[in-house]
Order: structure tokens, then C-alpha cells, then sequence
């Protein structure tokens, strides 16, 4: 059903006693941003999925808490459904066996004819909701039913619809009470080409990988279109090998909640487990791996950095003894020339031990070695030092160095 120009799904299921149980509605992408629940039961149930379909998850929740909770407490219970995928998972199944509830699927093709919903229900719940809704003044003939009052017009027309009329859908059905000669067999029909019923599934039909179109037309190799028309009548192109649908499809009725089914999905789920856990494993070894070459790049980083401090280091040591070599051999200024030698002062000269002085008269400016100096001179700089006073050579002061 339409609404707002999205696909609404209203998940319906009623009982042989004639009520409905609580009804669960699906919505297209999310929830209507309205109040959407004004005046429908606080035991409806609401979803949203990307399609407006249900699904596995939003059918788990539907089962878990809009069946089992209102099924009763007799038991065994049965609840009858179609063979849609979306109806079938583990825990589904594994809740009905534990509350004693017998899940069966219809047979492909059948809900016409064997579902109580399609029987006599289906049909006067959308002629209602039409004439409700024109009613109402919701809808006029170009617009359609909005998201968020797809709700209570809904169960408007499901309120039309009497105890009586749900318990005949069950009779017309044969299932309350079973009758099998209540079905209408005219509505079963046989296949007729039975020849080319699987005709995609043929392998004499052969078709091309790419688009799909038949290279050979099976209709005249079933004989029933004549080689003159082979290029006329051509069924359609069937979707690529690479592209098909590789459900399986089932055509029969079954126990859904039985040993056989329970089996396949708990070995579907162990293999979906094990995927699940080689994935993880694949993804964790290539976290470490990845961790592992992170790791060796920050060592490369680090190495490098290291031969570059080491190299900084080795130049800078390479400079420091560069200059010291330099300073070593470099004379100091000219006033440093010793007036006895003559000796012209280095720079480092103090370092290795060899002192010079200078002589306190401003005037003088003159510089002598210790060792140069007459042994009354070195007298005179002793006591000059010793004292903290100023010591002036024999040139300026002779005076100073009279012998008494």
C-alpha cells in the first residue's frame, strides 16, 4: 500500500477465533516526523527499513512481541505463513520451538487460495481504507495517503472488518476446520509447457555471459514456434550468469519450525560465524601487519635521525678542533710582543702556561713574560700582586728599582 509516495507495509495476521493480532507497520527510510500514533492500539508495533519490506530483524521483533505475547496459553499453537525469506531465521525459529509454537509455510503460489488474509480479508480491508479515507477528507483523487495517518486509517478499515468474516476466511481456506475439498480446485492450474518451464535453468538453451540474450532460441527447439519465426518470437533476455538471483526457490509447503530447517540455519549460522571469524582474523593480521610497517618506518625515522645528530656531532667537534687549531697558531694583538724577547703573544698562550704583563702606566702600553723580566722586576711584580697595587716596569719607574 501507497503513502505519501513511499511503500508502507501493514504486517497483519489474524486468528481462527476471528480477532487480529497486534498489527506491526513498516515504513519507508524512517519513522513519519508526526505524531503517528494518535488513536491506534499501544499494542501496534512500527519499523523502517530501506525498501518499506519487512525483513528478518523487524519479523524477529514482530514474533517476540506481537504473537507470542497474544497466541494464548494453549498449546501447541500454529501459525501459518508464506515461505518468504524474510520470515525464516534462527532465532525465530529456536523462540517457537521453546513456546511450542509450529511454524508452517504455504506452498509457492498458493496464499490465493490456502491464506485466510488473501481469502476474504486483503480485499474489503483496501476497499475500506479507500472509502474511509475519501470519507475523512485525507485523500482527495490526486493525492495519497500521508506516512503519519496510514496508522489510524488503517485500523478505521480493520475495525469494519467483522469476527465473522475472519473466521469464514479460515473456513473458505479449509484449514479451521480442514477440509480439503473446501479449495477451489479451478483455481489450480497445471503447467502448460512443461518443456520449457525451467527454460533459463536449460542447458541447451544457451544465452550470452555478457547481456543475457539467447544464442539459440529454445522455443523452437521445444517445437513450439517454427524456424521461420526463430528471429520474431524470441523470449526475452534473461540477466547475465554473473547476475542471477541464486536463491533457492520453494515451491513446496513445510514445517519452518522443524528439525530440518532448525538444522540448515544453525549450519548457516556456524559458517556465517567461521566467515565472520576468518574475516577478523584476516582483518587483525592486517591491523598488525600494518602496525608492524607503521613501526619499522618509525625506527627508519629514528635511525635517521640519529645518523644526522651523529653527523651534526661529528661536524661540530670537526669545527670546534678546526678552530682550536686555528686559535692555537693565531698571534694575539701586537701590544701583546714582549718588550725583552720580542716574543709576538698567542692567543692560547695563557692556557699552556705562559703569562704575560703589562705594565700599569697609561702611557706605557708595554708587555713583558715573567721569565723575561730581571730578577728585582719579578721582585717588585710578586709584592704588586701580593699587595693588590699597581706595578709599573723599570722603563717607566726606574726610581722603583734603586738599589738601598
Amino acid at each position: 500500500m501507497g503513502g505519501g509516495g513511499n511503500h508502507i507495509t501493514a504486517h497483519l495476521c489474524v486468528c481462527a477465533d476471528g480477532r487480529f493480532f497486534p498489527t506491526m507497520i513498516i515504513f519507508k527510510g524512517s519513522l513519519p516526523h508526526t505524531r503517528f500514533t494518535d488513536g491506534v492500539p499501544d499494542t501496534w508495533l512500527y519499523g523502517s527499513s530501506s525498501t518499506g519490506y519487512i525483513d528478518h530483524e523487524l519479523f524477529q521483533t514482530w514474533f517476540m512481541k506481537g504473537f507470542l505475547p497474544h497466541c494464548g496459553r494453549a498449546r501447541p499453537v500454529v501459525l501459518i505463513m508464506d515461505n518468504h525469506d524474510a520470515h525464516i531465521s534462527l532465532p525465530v525459529i529456536q523462540a517457537a520451538r521453546a513456546n511450542d509454537v509450529v511454524l508452517i509455510g504455504f506452498p509457492g503460489h498458493t496464499t490465493h487460495i490456502l491464506q485466510p488474509l488473501d481469502v476474504k480479508i486483503i480485499g474489503p480491508l483496501k476497499t475500506n481504507m479507500a472509502s474511509l479515507a475519501s470519507d475523512l477528507g485525507i485523500v482527495c483523487p490526486s493525492l495519497t495517503i500521508g506516512k503519519s495517518k496510514y496508522p489510524v486509517l488503517l485500523k478505521y478499515a480493520m475495525d469494519r472488518i467483522t469476527q465473522s468474516t475472519i473466521i469464514g476466511a479460515f473456513v473458505k481456506a479449509g484449514i479451521v476446520p480442514l477440509d480439503r475439498g473446501a479449495i477451489d480446485e479451478s483455481q489450480l492450474i497445471p503447467a502448460m509447457f512443461p518443456a520449457v518451464q525451467n527454460i533459463n535453468d536449460d542447458n541447451s538453451a544457451q544465452t550470452c555471459k555478457e547481456c543475457g540474450r539467447f544464442t539459440v532460441n529454445p522455443l523452437v527447439k521445444a517445437g513450439l514456434v517454427p524456424e521461420s519465426l526463430a528471429d520474431i518470437l524470441v523470449p526475452p533476455a534473461s540477466k547475465p550468469a554473473a547476475q542471477r538471483n541464486k536463491r533457492r526457490i520453494v515451491t513446496e509447503g513445510r514445517v519452518i519450525s522443524g528439525d530440518e530447517i532448525l538444522k540448515e540455519l544453525m549450519e548457516r549460522e556456524k559458517a556465517s560465524a567461521e566467515k565472520d571469524r576468518r574475516d577478523a582474523q584476516r582483518a587483525l593480521e592486517a591491523d598488525e601487519s600494518k602496525r608492524m610497517k607503521e613501526q619499522e618506518e618509525i625506527e627508519k625515522i629514528k635511525r635517521k635521525e640519529e645518523r644526522v645528530e651523529k653527523r651534526l656531532a661529528r661536524e661540530q667537534e670537526q669545527k670546534k678542533k678546526a678552530d682550536e687549531k686555528i686559535d692555537r697558531g693565531k698571534l694575539a694583538n701586537k701590544k701583546f710582543t714582549c718588550e725583552v724577547c720580542c716574543m709576538r703573544g698567542r692567543v692560547l698562550d695563557e692556557s699552556k702556561g705562559i703569562v704575560r704583563f703589562g705594565c700599569d702606566e697609561k702611557v706605557c702600553g708595554k708587555w713583558y713574560h715573567f721569565e723575561c723580566l730581571h730578577r728585582s722586576e719579578q721582585e717588585y711584580l710578586r709584592e704588586s700582586m701580593e699587595e693588590g697595587e699597581s706595578w709599573y716596569c723599570k722603563a717607566c719607574k726606574p726610581w722603583l728599582y734603586c738599589e738601598e
